[in-house]
């Protein structure tokens, strides 16, 4: 079978799936047997297949993907990984984004994966981000981390919103948010969120404002997040060092070269960081007379 049926069968029973369970509050990742084959059986004519190949092509999906497996003796199936069913879920949707904002808005918190993976497929998501920006701003700021077009004033408004709120905000999803944005320096909202959090690391005017822009920073996972961390790096600040050693690997070359400079506060970093790379970079250390 064509890797285009295939998908389209599983894109199929991810969504009946996920509708079944906010339906029938079951568990949303698994199907009886009897019921996949009666969901396969359904599609298949619309790709000029014979309902009767449900099990043939089932069963292809199962032995040569790993895709969906199957649980408790072949009497039930299910993805090898819920984001892999949401994925399916939202490929299944892609060109009917009024019916995704329903079910959204039916059950926000199991769609809230989907809607997000559904902005990294479309072309164009600006209706659905305006639409879940007015109902939860946090999940519309998360969409533009995926999303592949978005007019420019949409975009704009929801990425000025959370600038706005930077200094009081801890909460780790919405930092996790502006890591995600800024991450994306091949967009221009990720380059303007980036340098955004990066001024405010310098000049923000209250240890709580710069120590949320270093978390922000170090959860965009860019080596360019550590040289701007330590170019501000001191023995006495504990903002930018606990967010270097967040960093993990990433930060490895920078406080090496911190601990060259005669920065003995960067051995310890490295130690806390506790990666075999880490402790590589330590050992030359071990006859420093410093």
């Amino acid at each position: 079978y064509s890797g285009v049926h295939k998908q389209r069968v599983l894109q199929n029973l991810a969504l009946y799936s996920q509708d079944n369970a906010n339906q029938q509050q079951q568990d949303r990742r698994s199907l009886p047997y009897e019921v996949v084959l009666e969901q396969v059986k359904q599609v298949l004519p619309s790709l000029n297949l014979e309902p009767k190949e449900a099990d043939s092509i089932v069963n292809e999906i199962v032995d040569r993907s790993g895709l969906l497996l199957r649980i408790d003796g072949g009497q039930r199936y299910q993805f090898s990984h819920l984001t892999l069913q949401e994925y399916f879920v939202a490929a299944a949707l892609r060109d009917s984004q009024d019916e995704l904002i329903q079910r959204w808005q039916n059950a926000p918190s199991d769609w809230r994966e989907i809607v997000k993976l559904w902005c990294g497929l479309a072309n164009n998501s600006t209706t659905l981000i305006k639409t879940l920006y007015q109902n939860d701003p946090l999940i519309g700021f998360e969409c533009l981390a995926d999303a592949q077009e978005v007019d420019p004033e949409v975009a704009q408004q929801v990425i000025d919103y959370f600038k706005g709120h930077l200094e009081q905000e801890e909460d780790e999803e919405i930092l996790r948010a502006f890591g995600s944005v800024a991450a994306d320096l091949q967009r221009s909202r990720g380059r303007e969120l980036f340098e955004f959090l990066a001024d405010k690391l310098v000049k923000g005017e209250s240890l709580a404002s710069r120590k949320v822009a270093a978390q922000a920073l170090s959860l965009t996972n860019l080596p360019e997040a550590t040289e701007r961390l330590a170019q501000l790096y001191n023995n006495d600040e504990v903002t930018v060092r606990e967010a270097l050693i967040r960093m993990g690997n990433l930060a490895v070359p920078q406080l090496k070269l911190l601990a060259e400079q005669g920065k003995l506060a960067a051995l310890e970093d490295l130690k806390r960081i506790a990666t075999p790379e880490a402790a590589l970079t330590l050992v030359p250390f071990l006859w420093d007379s410093r």
